[in-house]
């Protein structure tokens, strides 16, 4: 059975960061070098591939691909390094950690909404309290309760002269 490739990759919800992409890479590549390797030997006739992560497995569900087939294997290489070096990048900064699901349940409204390769960037900038901050290549939000506090302080200062 032939399964054709996809033209356009399409990622699963378990690669949200671009240490996931390279993540994944490097398990491509290992798993590339270990068909070559089988093919030279050329003594089993059924390929048993190695334990995948559940990264790729998802990659791979996704676009119908074969780990089997050499070519799809050299394929989602090529996909792959091309996502690490093009897909678009937003940084997020959280005060505290955030939880898979909610990188998850963030990546996928940006991967709906924006580009279907978005990849995001995490983290930790405790000063901001709660919120976050969201920068692009070209643009910056801070969506903190500290910035928010801090555009209120004009108005409080007026409104404690008023009560003088």
């Amino acid at each position: 059975m032939l399964i054709m490739e996809p033209k356009k990759i399409i990622l699963p919800l378990s690669i949200v960061t671009t240490t996931d992409v390279d993540l994944v890479l490097n398990e491509i590549n290992d798993l590339k070098e270990y068909l070559v390797q089988i093919k030279i030997k050329n003594s089993v006739s059924e390929i048993k591939l190695p334990h995948t992560s559940k990264s790729l497995d998802n990659l791979v569900g996704l676009n119908h691909l074969d780990l089997t087939n050499l070519d799809q294997v050299d394929w989602l290489k090529k996909m792959i390094e091309s996502l690490s070096t093009k897909a678009p990048v937003v940084h997020i900064g959280f005060s505290v950690e955030p939880n898979l699901l909610l990188l998850e349940k963030i990546v996928d409204w940006f991967r709906h909404n924006i580009d279907s390769s978005l990849l995001l960037t995490v983290g930790l900038q405790p000063i901001i309290g709660a919120g976050i901050t969201l920068r692009t290549s070209n643009k910056f939000f801070d969506l903190s309760l500290r910035n928010h506090f801090n555009n209120l302080t004009s108005d409080l200062v007026k409104l404690i002269k008023e009560v003088d």
